[in-house]
């Protein structure tokens, strides 16, 4: 027995011997890696920041002035216009009035008018408008078709997806850049802004607030940038969270304090250097925005850092 265990040990100690050896290194550096996000692109506001500075008493140009450096207020007018591409198709496009309505060429010549309820079908073919109506069928070679409301009527986007109720008019349009027939919502601008649906309405005031700002001024700075890649197609702003999230008169109808805090901060706009900034904002930073630059390329601009 003796003997087994004395062989035992030294086979112990052989195989030890014959192991690699690896000193313990003395100045071993630790480290931790975090990983984080937040939600979009992160770029401008950040509006969960902007809720969480609300709720501790800044108020909506403080929040302002933290997202958008170099900056300075400024106004503008709340009744010019904004257009709003809604959608796009290769068929055909139909528009109802709540009170009636009115249909006009491109050279506003009344071409018919519908009352309360009534739709107009329009489509387009080599160069020809269709325009379908309970009277009958007109034919128009303008270069677009434009339906009025009449009186206080809430125009309708009877073959779109609910939301589908818009204020101001809808311009149907035939797009030569992607050949499709665009409805194009042709509003004042403080009227769309009533329809946004970027955050929950219960949002502290001064963040609804500081949202109001940003969106006129985004919202302006597009209408006025020749190279806005939307202009090719008849529009200004396009109504998906690409641009900013706009469901029209059925989410102004829900969203009475964004409403107000639009009416408390008419006309107010962010400017560098005279000119209205492109506000960009999304949902959550994850505590640190970024430059402009390192997400969409291009110029780096002063006031996105």
């Amino acid at each position: 027995m003796m003997i087994k265990k004395t062989l035992s040990l030294l086979a112990i100690t052989a195989l030890f011997l014959t192991m690699p050896f690896f000193p313990m290194m003395a100045n071993a550096t630790e480290y931790f890696v975090i990983y984080g996000r937040g939600s979009g692109h992160g770029v401008g506001m950040c509006l969960a920041g902007a809720k969480g500075m609300a709720e501790t008493g800044y108020t909506y140009r403080d929040i302002l002035r933290k997202y958008y450096s170099s900056v300075s207020f400024s106004y503008t007018s709340e009744s010019q216009s904004i257009r709003a591409g809604l959608y796009s198709t290769t068929s055909t496009i139909t528009i109802s009035g709540s009170k009636g309505l009115e249909v006009f060429d491109g050279l506003e010549n009344k071409l018919w008018a519908g009352t309360d309820g009534q739709s107009t079908t329009i489509s387009y073919k080599e160069g020809i408008y269709s325009i379908i109506t309970p009277s009958g069928t007109i034919e128009s070679n303008s270069s677009y078709i434009k339906v009025v409301p009449t009186s206080s009527s809430i125009l309708s986007l009877t073959n779109f997806s609910s939301p589908n109720k818009f204020r101001g008019n809808i311009e149907v349009r035939f797009s030569s850049s992607s050949n499709l027939l665009w409805a194009i919502n042709e509003l004042p601008l403080n009227q769309y802004l009533y329809g946004l649906a970027e955050v929950s309405d219960s949002w502290p005031r001064e963040t609804l607030r500081a949202l109001a700002v940003a969106a006129r001024s985004y919202s302006l700075e597009k209408k006025i940038n020749t190279s806005n890649p939307y202009k090719a197609e008849g529009f200004d702003v396009y109504p998906t969270t690409d641009c900013q999230y706009y469901l029209g008169y059925d989410y102004e109808i829900q969203a009475t304090n964004f409403k107000q805090a639009i009416n408390d901060t008419a006309g107010e706009i962010l400017a560098y250097e005279g000119n209205p900034i492109s506000a960009a904002y999304h949902v959550c930073c994850g505590g640190h925005t970024e430059n402009n630059e390192n997400v969409w390329g291009g110029t780096s601009l002063p006031y996105l850092k």
